[in-house]
């Protein structure tokens, strides 16, 4: 495509610098790493970083079984808990677009709470599900309503005491909850709540054998799958409508595994990362290829010794695996590019050693980790990956407009008497220049009606400062 290139000079408001454009950046080659650089990762027209959401640190006391989702529309929620409660209640929160607030009451479980686990319904309710230690260890679910935090169903629905609880939200705003099920040897169950009580889903215990950490993930379709660990190796089933069945041999993991996380791609393929205690420990990611398991990217990506991996898939089908990075003491998220994982800006984005973190991704494209910090006393903190391919950027002090947007054929860049731009280009979302135009106007019209239909982003430099404005081609 034809290149053209833009110049205005007039004067600098404040903007952005930019000392890097590189939204990932790969680990070095020959540093002794397994993971060596054999493909560009996308380029950005603004730098890209890690930023918290809100305060860091902003519990009010250690966040003990930290969950993590955003919702639908956007939302990032959180359910821990709390250590400032009585009893170690479980305490929810959410980000209204300034500050991390309470919902509800602080410590809204019954009694003392563990391992809680939360999923947002498609009508904006949260659902939280925790091991109710005023109940005999038995599962409990509360959902919030506008109002204040109700049981869902009895308390303590499940059968018996349970251990790692999870639960997950359908396309249609059913809650479904899985837990090692101690009236059956610890055996998987998976039950649902049907709007009159907690039923069944498939047979009570169907694991051949004892499980620890189920993870339940929905497929685009309404498949329900089911991640958990029994006699230390990953396995993954799947509910066919009448009973649970393997997803291949059922196991996906070549040994020994730590902690897990499934999800599953927006063409419907699942996903597993876990801590792979085959190559010291390290993450491996794997998928399911119709037939078999197989890697995705090397197996052992990772620089060192792993755990509490958390996996997200972008609406995009771009891959994400958060964990606590014992090589740099601190909390890490990498992305696969297609052929290698890359550290998803820089190692270490937490402030101080981490544990127990969550992954989530926007319907928009948006990139959080929520994870507990030792640096702040144990404290929550939620950072978002700040990218113009992953979510908006939050940016102020532009100094050029773009009009009309939506645009067709033409778009006016128009720049303010007073202002000095040395260059304008323009980007697809795979950060490949389309084009650039030198200019002499404060108002310059850009013949935009040979380039496809799609979201497009310009960038003006100024010096060492840089501002960018989305725009879409109709």
């Amino acid at each position: 495509m034809k290149k053209f290139s833009l110049l205005l000079c007039f004067s600098v408001l404040s903007t952005v610098a930019f000392p890097q454009w590189r939204w990932q950046n790969p680990l070095p080659q020959g540093n002794g790493l397994n993971v060596v650089q054999s493909k560009p990762c996308k380029s950005s027209p603004l730098p890209a970083s890690w930023e918290y959401v809100g305060l860091s640190g902003f519990t009010i006391s250690y966040a003990q079984y930290l969950s993590f989702a955003v919702s639908p529309a956007g939302v990032p929620w959180i359910a821990f808990v709390d250590g400032s409660t009585p009893l170690d209640k479980a305490t929810g929160m959410k980000f209204d677009g300034t500050e991390w607030v309470v919902v509800g009451a602080f410590g809204f479980s019954p009694q003392s709470a563990t391992y809680t686990s939360i999923a947002v319904s498609p009508d904006e309710e949260p659902y939280v599900i925790f091991i109710d230690k005023g109940d005999s260890s038995k599962s409990t679910v509360m959902n919030y309503t506008g109002a204040a935090w109700e049981l869902v169903g009895n308390r303590g629905f499940s059968p018996e005491s349970t251990d790692e609880p999870s639960i997950a939200i359908s396309a249609t705003g059913t809650p479904y909850a899985a837990f090692p099920d101690c009236t059956v040897s610890c055996k998987a169950t998976v039950m649902k709540y049907d709007g009159n009580g907690w039923v069944f889903v498939g047979s009570q215990g169907f694991t051949e054998y004892q499980c620890y950490s189920p993870k339940l993930a929905f497929s685009p379709s309404g498949e329900l799958y089911m991640a958990y660990v029994s006699f230390n190796v990953a396995n993954v089933m799947k509910f066919d409508g009448s009973n649970w069945v393997n997803v291949g041999s059922g196991v996906c993991s070549e040994g020994w595994v730590g902690s897990m996380s499934i999800e599953i791609g927006p063409t419907g393929i699942p996903y597993v990362a876990y801590e792979d205690e085959e190559v010291s420990r390290k993450a491996t990611v794997v998928k399911f290829d119709g037939a078999n398991w197989v890697p995705v990217g090397p197996i052992g990506f990772t620089p060192g010794t792993t755990g509490f991996e958390s996996l997200g898939i972008s609406p995009g089908g771009q891959l994400f695996v958060g964990f606590a990075d014992y090589s740099v003491g601190k909390v890490s998220v990498m992305s696969f590019n297609g052929e290698n994982w890359y550290y998803v800006r820089e190692p270490g984005i937490s402030a101080g050693a981490s544990d127990r973190g969550n992954i989530d991704i926007s319907n928009a494209g948006e990139l959080y980790y929520a994870y507990i910090d030792w640096e702040y006393g144990g404290k929550a903190s939620v950072k978002k990956f700040d990218s113009v391919f992953l979510g908006t950027l939050q940016r102020t002090g532009l100094f050029f407009s773009v009009f009309p947007n939506p645009a067709t054929n033409h778009i006016v860049i128009s720049i303010p008497a007073g202002q000095c731009v040395t260059r304008i280009d323009l980007f697809n979302t795979e950060g490949q220049e389309v084009m650039h135009k030198m200019v002499d106007s404060p108002e310059t019209i850009v013949d935009i009606s040979a380039i496809p239909s799609g979201v497009y982003f310009i960038k003006a430099i100024t010096g060492q400062k840089v501002s960018v404005v989305r725009f879409i081609k109709m």
